[in-house]
């Protein structure tokens, strides 16, 4: 819901528009007039507002045919709906049984009014709020399922190469590229992932003793002890020669 809750005054009646606003205005209501339930219907896509305070009598379409085509809209379905009746019980149940969510009754009570209005519009913001976290949650769980798939498709890369290469150089082919996703990823705050990764051109001539758990499985001492033992082939070949 806006800073400023809106409101549409739906009333073929302009006296009883201006009344309504001199009631909400001063309570940091933005209130928008419709003189009829058409133009009240059009209005609804532009203003977007967070709650409807109708009349019930009007020509043409009366207040419980609003209600009821702003409960057939999937947009307006759960928009609160205050209707405006005169002291008729009867009127009154027609009102709620057309989806409205509340009434009030003219002459205008004004603490009853904005009582009733307030209400609502508390309402509304919970609601708001869980549809805004849901949204969120399911972004996270999109996100976090895109990751987990990247992270299979890893493992069975790695174990494809497996078959054909050392276990060193398939993981070497496995880690450079996503020591640069890594890196990416994090704008270049995070260099660890880069920095650490066996192979990587980032990596120090001698890395810290911890693991990189974004992207290696092993640990740089395994990596430092594959290096130490290619080198001490490589000394031994050129005695050999």
């Amino acid at each position: 819901m806006q800073s400023q809750p809106r409101i549409l005054v739906v009333d073929d009646t302009p006296r009883n528009i201006k009344v309504l606003e001199a009631m909400l205005t001063p309570r940091g209501y933005v209130v928008t007039a419709a003189t009829s339930a058409a133009e009240a219907l059009l209005k609804m896509a532009a203003e977007a507002p967070d709650l409807v305070l109708t009349d019930v009598v009007m020509p043409e379409m009366d207040g419980y045919e609003l209600c009821r085509r702003l409960r057939a809209d999937p947009a307006t379905r759960l928009l609160p709906v205050v209707m405006v009746t005169a002291s008729d019980d009867k009127e009154k149940v027609s009102a709620l049984e057309a989806g409205a969510d509340d009434f009030v009754q003219k002459p205008f009570n004004q603490a009853e009014l904005l009582a009733r209005v307030a209400s609502l519009l508390r309402i509304k913001t919970y609601h708001d709020t869980i549809l805004r976290q849901a949204a969120e949650l399911a972004e996270l769980n999109q996100s976090l399922e895109t990751r987990v798939q990247d992270q299979v498709a890893e493992l069975e890369r790695l174990s494809r190469l497996r078959r054909f290469l050392s276990p060193q150089v398939a993981e070497l082919l496995v880690c450079r590229p996503t020591a640069r996703r890594c890196s990416k990823a994090t704008g270049g705050r995070s260099p660890w992932c880069a920095a650490s990764c066996p192979g990587s051109p980032r990596s120090p001539t001698q890395p810290p003793q911890k693991k990189c758990w974004r992207c290696c499985a092993r640990t740089t001492n395994d990596w430092a002890a594959s290096s130490t033992a290619s080198k001490a082939r490589s000394a031994r070949s050129s005695r050999i020669v």
